[in-house]
This record gives C-alpha cells, sequence and structure tokens, in this order.
C-alpha cells in the first residue's frame, strides 16, 4: 500500500491495495486424459514494502481443452454458412484445411488422422489424406491444401477424425463435398461475418477483412501470448494488409476495434 493514495483507498478493506496490474498471461501444457498433475505457481517480491506483489487467477480457467482443432479457411469454394462446412468442387482452387494445436508448442509431435463417410479418396479429393500431421516445435497449425475435382453433382460426406490422447480421444469433424460453384457467387459466409485473417500462418504481410457490420476507421493491434502489442495499425476501408517482417515467429492475437465493437482472431507468423 502505498501512502501517496487517500482514503479510502488505502484504508477501507473493499477496494484492492495495489498500484499496478500486468496484462493478462496464459499458460498452457500437454496432458493425457486419466493422468495425475499438478500445477505449481510461484511469487517473488523486492524489497520495496510499498508495492506488494500477488497473482490473481480468473475463475473458470482452469480447464483441459482440446489441443487440436480442425478449420477451413474461407474461399470462393468453401461455403460455412450452415452448421457443416460445404465444399464445392473447383478445377481452380484448393480447399486448405487447418490443422490447429493449442499449446504445448514446446513439443515436437505427431497428430494421428482417419477419415471416414462415403467420399472417396483419389476421387472426390485429393491427394489420400495421411495417417497422421507432424507437429514441429513452435508450430501452431499445420496446412493440409486438397483438390477437388470437378466430376460429379451429387455430394458425399467427408469425416476428419483427430485422434489423441493414445487413441482415448477423438474428435469427429464434418464436411460436406458438393458440385461445382456455377453460381459465380461467393458462399455467404466466406464474406467474413466473422473477423478474418489470411493467409494463417502467415509470412511477411497478412490480409486483414472486417465483419459484416463493421465499418472502418478501425484499430487493429496484433498482440503476443502474454499480451503486448507488437503492431498497431489503422484500417481506414472493410480490408487491408498489415506488414509483419518485423513480427518476430509466434503465435499472436490480431484484435481489430471499431465503434465500440471489438473482434480477434489467433494468427501463426511463421518466416
Amino acid at each position: 500500500m502505498s501512502s501517496g493514495i487517500a482514503t479510502p483507498y488505502n484504508t477501507d478493506p473493499y477496494y484492492i491495495q495495489h498500484n499496478g496490474l500486468t496484462v493478462k498471461q496464459t499458460a498452457s501444457a500437454a496432458v493425457q486424459i486419466g493422468e495425475t498433475y499438478h500445477i505449481k505457481m510461484g511469487i517473488a517480491n523486492t524489497a520495496d514494502n510499498q508495492y506488494s506483489s500477488a497473482a490473481w487467477i480468473e475463475g473458470g480457467t482452469f480447464a483441459a481443452l482440446d489441443r487440436f482443432t480442425l478449420t477451413v479457411d474461407a474461399g470462393y469454394n468453401v461455403g460455412l454458412s450452415d452448421t457443416i462446412p460445404v465444399l464445392y468442387q473447383s478445377s481452380t482452387d484448393s480447399v486448405f484445411l487447418r490443422f490447429n494445436r493449442w499449446g504445448g508448442f514446446y513439443l515436437d509431435e505427431y497428430l494421428q488422422l482417419a477419415v471416414g463417410g462415403d467420399a472417396v479418396a483419389g476421387v472426390d479429393y485429393l491427394p489420400i489424406f495421411p495417417d497422421s500431421l507432424h507437429f514441429s516445435q513452435l508450430d501452431s497449425a499445420v496446412v493440409l491444401p486438397i483438390a477437388l475435382p470437378v466430376h460429379a453433382t451429387e455430394t458425399r460426406d467427408l469425416v476428419i477424425n483427430l485422434i489423441t490422447s493414445g487413441g482415448n480421444k477423438v474428435a469427429d469433424y464434418h464436411f460436406i463435398l458438393a458440385g461445382e460453384n456455377t453460381t459465380g457467387v461467393r458462399p455467404l459466409a466466406s464474406r467474413a461475418e466473422g473477423l478474418v485473417v489470411f493467409p494463417n500462418p502467415a509470412n511477411q504481410a497478412m490480409h486483414v477483412s472486417l465483419p459484416s457490420g463493421m465499418k472502418g476507421p478501425a484499430e487493429v493491434n496484433v498482440l503476443d501470448m502474454i499480451g503486448r502489442v507488437v503492431l498497431r495499425q489503422g484500417l481506414n476501408a472493410a480490408s487491408g494488409t498489415l506488414n509483419l517482417e518485423q513480427v518476430p515467429n509466434g503465435l499472436y492475437t490480431v484484435k481489430v476495434e471499431a465503434d465500440g465493437q471489438v473482434e480477434t482472431a489467433r494468427v501463426s507468423v511463421k518466416h
């Protein structure tokens, strides 16, 4: 408690007796189902008695979450408006499946895959899916491009299983493979109902498209894993490009603010 703070802040226990707060930080670790783990946290204070140290833990944040998820990048031949994504056949455009890893970036590991549904490998989609995907240390995502040859009008079901925890955990992701999109109109949800950033992983530059309903000008902040702003840029239109040449490799949060609205997206930078 600092003597420079006036009453009631330095007398009433209702008020927090700290002179400053750091940004929110996230810690993660890879765990296995059924195993027991212990969490040890330490906090230190110097000889300055006027400034206390404390760790504030947000309620409900201790959770075991899926470390691996599967998303599909927006594109002309991708429809995301329904519960199940629709992938359209195309003679020119690939579909980019993005296998995301959340936490455990210190590991060099493999994600086991299995494929189901009535879609036929080598006919309805190319190439044949591998049995596993390799995540090197620091990799937050692995992108697998697939081609959907134009050959039929009927729909097919594609199910991709992400198998973790030694086979004890299986997450199913369903896709509909449909005939060629001949309307000349980009599927609705590919027009950024939410914040869209691509490519992801990004290299030297990244394109940002505002969600429908959010208009510029907007402020775009790129934050690292401990909440520090590593890049700030204004956006005067519905979309724009960020220069990432000076942003180190890693996982970041893209935060966009405009008209009192805030939207975020996760992105990996890999030069």
